[in-house]
């Protein structure tokens, strides 16, 4: 019988080390999408004549494999941040060059008062950090900041060792209440050090595909914004190159729903510290990866290794007028803005993706729809956090 590709299954795991394989088990299985495996033949012309017209086929040399897949933006859940590692999308992101960091507890572990602020930055009390950038990418609670969780959540683009974070939205009012930085699972781009490669195991009905050493090649987040026209929803999407391990037949496991996500709406687009509308968003974090030549391996080369980032964020909003905001004028200057996303509504639940700084390029307009929109590409040029995605509890 034909195999159905309703019956797709992927399981990760990180592994210890480079060409030792990582054995997914049921416990490393995910939901994802648009799962597509591929293996492609490296040839090599055969130069030899045969005293013919007719010239004899390539040599085949080996194989290159690549897994593509796409991962719902779905928060961890539960009461408190998983534990390291626990959070299965998250392995993907530190084989891509992000340091994961778990808040175990919130600082101070009751609100307490802040010392000091603006419209655009709270002075944290005596219980924060006195190290400089200690919680750039974090989310923070400010609680006169609006009415409910979600409203008083904010995020900290910059952080000094006066404890001043600076803010990527504009407050209503210099916040003079409490602030607490509260329990989260957090994300940082820029991670030191070789990223760690995964062993995969890829299902496809009755038939087993084991992957190792597979370094992430390609990653974007997109945040399309959920409106009654368009019920997209926030996404991981990734390439993965390495090896294929072994294969065998084994009916796909089944990896179980999680429930909703949240989308996209009725939250937070700041860009240069101002609320705009618009329909989406897109960061691409230029990957390129290299393979070491190495012949002693099977391949004729190491595992892959990446060897340069290139980040670039797309965002298409709301044509607004120059009194608003002037891009023109912004991408002239070429200083420094931010990019901050927030949305979900309860601890847990709730999603948060900060670009502390970054250069906008000049706008491009567009009448293709119904109404004006500006496509602006923001360039990013900061080495440590320059990216950053957080799940407050």
């Amino acid at each position: 019988m034909a195999m159905r590709s309703q019956f797709t299954s992927v399981a990760v795991k990180t592994q210890s080390a480079v060409d030792t394989w990582g054995s997914p088990t049921s416990s490393d299985l995910f939901p994802c999408a648009n799962v597509n495996l591929r293996s492609e033949s490296i040839t090599a012309e055969n130069p030899e004549y045969l005293g013919a017209i007719d010239r004899p086929g390539d040599f085949v040399l080996g194989e290159r494999v690549s897994l593509t897949l796409s991962i719902p933006m779905r928060p961890p859940g539960g009461a408190s941040p998983p534990a390291a590692d626990a959070y299965i999308p998250g392995r993907f992101l530190k084989a891509a060059n992000f340091t994961e960091i778990v808040t175990s507890a919130a600082v101070p572990t009751s609100p307490a008062a802040v010392s000091a602020g603006t419209t655009t930055s709270a002075t944290l009390g005596a219980a924060a950090s006195s190290s400089a950038q200690a919680y750039k990418g974090f989310g923070l609670s400010l609680s006169d900041n609006g009415s409910g969780y979600n409203r008083q959540l904010t995020a900290i683009k910059d952080y000094t060792s006066g404890k001043i974070a600076t803010l990527p939205e504009t407050l209503s009012g210099a916040p003079a209440a409490n602030y607490q930085i509260p329990k989260q699972l957090s994300y940082h781009s820029g991670a030191t050090g070789n990223p760690p490669v995964l062993s995969l195991s890829v299902w496809y009905d009755a038939v087993r595909f084991d992957l190792i050493n597979m370094a992430v090649s390609s990653l974007r987040f997109t945040f399309p914004v959920s409106t009654r026209n368009s019920t997209e929803y926030p996404m991981m999407e990734l390439t993965l190159d390495g090896d294929i391990y072994q294969w065998a037949d084994e009916a796909a496991p089944t990896v179980g729903a999680l429930g909703a996500i949240p989308t996209f709406k009725d939250g937070d687009m700041w860009i240069a510290n101002k609320a705009l509308g618009g329909s989406s968003f897109s960061v691409d974090m230029g990957i390129q990866v290299g393979y070491p030549p190495n012949p002693n391996k099977a391949q004729g080369n190491d595992a892959a290794q990446l060897t340069q980032t290139k980040r670039t964020a797309q965002i298409t909003l709301n044509h607004n007028t120059k009194a608003t905001i002037d891009f023109r004028a912004l991408a002239l200057a070429q200083s420094y803005h931010s990019l901050w996303a927030q949305y979900g509504y309860t601890a847990g639940n709730m999603v948060g993706f900060l670009i502390p700084n970054g250069r906008f390029t000049y706008p491009n307009q567009d009448v293709g729809s119904e109404f004006v929109s500006q496509t602006i590409d923001m360039l990013i040029d900061d080495v440590s956090r320059s990216v950053n995605l957080y799940f407050p509890y």
